[in-house]
């Protein structure tokens, strides 16, 4: 098995493969404006699911979703909405058409905080499953405190990923180690440096 040694934490391509692959989702959208692609055209954007009650929920980052609603209210049409899975190791060549409405969507963008949820419809669902998805139950979610995890990885598909293959745009599922650090002691007015895309 291949392993990559990243700062004394080892990512192996078993983790990503039979693990994180399972719950990671790239979601794929396009902008036109008069019939025109709008910006860049296509859009995309990191995701994974989470099983809470039973019920799959399409997590994102905030300013994904408001990036979109800021869109719909200049007059940019946003459309062909889809959910790529093909990480989880399936053989259908095609991605799963996802039927966004914006009022789906709950939004919490403040003090930090940056992610968008939606439930995502039975046909939805069970179009991922039959694609090896898996959503990420609530057993898996860890109990304070939080130190007693001793690794810790920022898993996401990052828009610098993007490159085009045999003419086909090819996105990478990254993994990052992450480091403890104090709680900042700033107040709730701090506000964390954002990336650019």
């Amino acid at each position: 098995m291949k392993r990559c040694a990243m700062d004394g934490i080892e990512a192996s391509t078993a983790f990503l493969r039979d693990t994180a692959s399972k719950h990671f989702l790239c979601m794929s959208y396009r902008a036109s404006r008069n019939g025109a692609p709008y910006g860049q055209g296509q859009y995309f954007a990191s995701c994974f699911v989470v099983d809470v009650e039973g019920f799959w929920i399409l997590v994102t980052a905030g300013h994904v979703i408001n990036e979109i609603r800021g869109g719909l209210d200049a007059g940019v049409s946003i459309h062909n909405f889809n959910l790529h899975d093909k990480l989880a190791g399936h053989p259908y060549p095609y991605p799963v058409p996802y039927p966004f409405d914006l009022e789906d969507w709950a939004v919490i963008e403040s003090d930090g905080a940056d992610y968008a949820a939606a439930t995502l419809p039975e046909m939805v669902v069970r179009s991922l499953a039959a694609g090896g998805i898996r959503p990420i139950g609530e057993h898996a979610l860890g109990s304070e405190p939080f130190d007693q995890y001793p690794y810790w990885l920022l898993a996401g598909i990052p828009h610098e990923s993007l490159a085009v293959v045999n003419e086909r745009k090819v996105l990478k599922l990254t993994l990052m180690p992450m480091k403890p650090a104090s709680p900042h002691r700033m107040g709730r007015t701090h506000r964390t440096p954002g990336f650019t895309r």
